[in-house]
């Protein structure tokens, strides 16, 4: 996830532009980052439980 995240800050930095359409812009790429974030989080509290 965060090579993902850390190549499209690169590419649009550069002045990329994406044809699928997924982009910083988008409501469903910032839903899919917090929730991956949020999935992240909880395992991490889980196993720091353990």
């Amino acid at each position: 996830m965060s090579y993902l995240l850390f190549l499209m800050i690169i590419l649009t930095v550069f002045g990329g532009e994406s044809l699928s359409g997924i982009g910083f812009d988008d409501i469903g790429t910032w839903i899919v980052i917090i929730l991956s974030i949020a999935g992240i989080m909880s395992q991490k509290r889980k196993l720091q439980k353990e």
